[in-house]
């Protein structure tokens, strides 16, 4: 497919080829395992893969298998020895881990564990919908305190209403994930407010939230990259600012 569609896609490897995707204008793909089923419990097939192309790899898709638990097993049972050594050397050869279907116990050993940055591509908050697949807050404050990311997926049945889901249901999941609180209620931001030191009601300010001029709402944050030029930032700075240390990310497990 990449010979056949070569005007439209290209294999992505490296941080480079991100780079050169973006500057064709073209779809960079990144070929990834939902599973490490595929290994067969053979921890050499990991560099003949990688060799292959594929720089993703989920630990497990929903079930047990020989690394560890998926999100769906009867127990919670963690990783295995065999789950440990598969996490070290897929950071040794520069794979990234993937823990979007694993089970908590082997979600948060996974992140303890990885010498490197883990991602969670696709799973959303747990807080704000109560569904098995996806995260709670203590997984996700532990993915970033080790430097991973978690990518929020508009897959209907991980949000709340269901297929009646809109823009603003998965948008609300981003705005927990990253503390931006577009839309939030005046109920809910008394209770963050309060914490447990005081009843919601007692918290008062200014209503309605308006958010500084100039990026109010997310079609205008591309003048945080004006704005970082005009105050005499370098370029070189503001592109780090405004994504390329996600990309270092990447460069750090590749």
């Amino acid at each position: 497919m990449f010979l056949e569609f070569k005007n439209l896609i290209i294999p992505v490897t490296n941080v480079k080829d991100i780079e050169k995707a973006k500057e064709l204008n073209k779809v960079g793909i990144i070929l990834g395992f939902q599973n490490t089923s595929p290994l067969e419990g053979n921890i050499k097939f990991l560099s003949v893969f990688k060799e292959m192309g594929v720089k993703i790899i989920q630990l497990t898709y929903n079930e047990r298998n020989l690394v560890g638990n998926g999100r769906f097993e009867r127990v919670d049972g963690g990783l295995s020895k065999f789950g440990i050594r598969i996490i070290k050397e897929m950071n040794k050869l520069g794979i990234l881990v993937d823990l979007s279907h694993v089970g908590p116990k082997s979600t948060m050993e996974a992140i303890e564990i990885s010498e490197k940055p883990v991602a969670i591509p696709h799973a959303n908050s747990r807080t704000l919908f109560d569904y098995p697949r996806n995260k709670t807050d203590e997984q996700i404050k532990l993915l970033a305190s080790k430097g991973g990311v978690i990518g929020i997926t508009f897959w209907p049945f991980f949000l709340s209403k269901g297929i009646n889901s809109t823009i603003e249901d998965y948008l609300d999941n981003i705005d927990y994930v990253s503390d931006f609180f577009l839309n939030r209620s005046r109920e809910m931001l008394q209770k963050l407010r309060a914490g447990r030191n005081q009843e919601p009601s007692t918290v008062q300010f200014e209503w309605p939230i308006i958010y500084p001029e100039g990026i109010r709402i997310p079609e205008e944050f591309p003048n945080i990259t004006y704005g970082l030029l005009k105050k005499g930032h370098s370029g070189e700075d503001v592109r780090k600012i405004m994504g390329e240390n996600l990309v270092r990310i990447f460069r750090e497990v590749w």
